[in-house]
C-alpha cells in the first residue's frame, strides 16, 4: 500500500507582539486531518481588526496561549481529505470557515463543524472574510428577530459587520438606517439603506 505524502504546508506565525513585521512565514508538513477533522487548501483568507489588536498586545483575551502564535480565524478554501467519522463534507468541497487562529496560512486542519460550504455566487476574496463579520451581523439580527415590521438603525454600516447587517435586514424586509462617515454615504446609498 502506497501512502501519500503530507503536502508541505506554511503558516505566518510570530513570536513577539509588534505589528505586522513579526509574522514570519513558517513552512511544516500538514498532518493528515484527525478524527472529525477536514484539510483544507486555503485559497482566501480574511484580516479581521481583533487579529491585530492580539498581535500588538492590547488584547489579552489569549494572552496565555503559547508561542509561537498562528495568525487569521476566517478562511475560504478547498477540502483535500477527511478524517474519520466525518460524513457531510467530501474532498474536493469549497468550503467558508472559522478557527481560533492560525487561518492566515496554506492549509490547515479544522474540524469538520467550523467549515461551511461556499455559496457558489460569491467568490474567493469576498468567501475569505465573510464567516466572522457574516456570523455576527446574522446572530444580531436573529436575537432581535428583525423583520418587515422593523425599523432598524445600524451604526459603523459601511464597516465589515455592519454593511452585511444593512443587506440582510433590508432583505428581510426592514427600514434600515445606516450611520456612517460621509465618506460613504454613497455606497449606502447604492445598496438602498438610508
Amino acid at each position: 500500500m502506497k501512502t501519500k505524502k503530507s503536502p508541505t504546508a506554511f503558516a505566518y506565525r510570530y513570536t513577539r507582539y509588534g505589528d505586522a513585521d513579526v509574522l514570519a512565514r513558517h513552512s511544516f508538513p500538514l498532518p493528515a486531518p484527525g478524527p472529525d477533522e477536514v484539510s483544507v487548501e486555503v485559497i482566501a483568507a480574511g484580516i479581521n481588526h481583533m487579529e491585530v489588536f492580539l498581535r500588538n498586545g492590547r488584547e489579552e483575551t489569549w494572552a496565555d496561549d503559547p508561542w509561537p502564535r498562528g495568525s487569521g480565524s476566517d478562511f475560504a478554501g478547498i477540502v483535500t481529505a477527511v478524517g474519520e467519522n466525518v460524513s457531510s463534507i467530501r474532498v474536493g468541497a469549497d468550503v467558508v470557515g472559522h478557527v481560533r487562529t492560525g487561518a492566515h496560512a496554506s492549509h490547515l486542519n479544522v474540524p469538520a463543524d467550523q467549515v461551511v460550504p461556499k455559496p457558489g455566487g460569491v467568490d474567493w476574496e469576498t468567501a475569505g472574510g465573510l464567516y466572522l463579520a457574516g456570523a455576527t451581523a446574522l446572530e444580531v439580527l436573529e436575537d432581535l428577530r428583525i423583520g418587515p415590521d422593523d425599523t432598524l438603525v445600524v451604526t459603523a454600516a459601511a464597516g465589515g459587520v455592519g454593511s452585511i447587517q444593512v443587506q440582510l435586514a433590508a432583505h428581510r424586509g426592514a427600514r434600515v438606517i445606516g450611520t456612517c462617515g460621509s465618506r460613504n454615504f454613497d455606497y449606502l446609498r447604492q445598496i438602498g439603506i438610508t
